[in-house]
């Protein structure tokens, strides 16, 4: 064997330490910040939620509206004109 090859193998000794602790550092910064972005005040899991609860409220308003308008225009077929009360909803 020469020694150039003699050297190369002595050279690839593969991963060093200091390689690893920088990847497992990088990786715990990568995971803190979506950590962050998941569960913070402003995160994503928070703003879902506020979404649901601004959905849910949407559809009962439109559900009463329909309600109304439903026993308004049955009240006016009968050619009522008086105001709708909570019974006829």
């Amino acid at each position: 064997m020469s020694i150039k090859k003699l050297n190369k193998k002595e050279n690839s000794r593969g991963i060093t330490l200091i390689a690893l602790v920088i990847t497992i550092i990088v990786l715990l910064i990568l995971a803190g910040v979506s950590i962050a972005t998941l569960t913070g005040n402003n995160g994503i899991l928070t703003k879902a939620n506020d979404a649901k609860i601004g959905t849910t409220a949407g559809e009962e308003k439109e559900q009463i509206g329909l309600a109304y308008n439903a026993a308004r225009s049955e009240k006016m077929s009968n050619g009522k004109k008086e105001a709708i009360t909570a019974d006829e909803l």
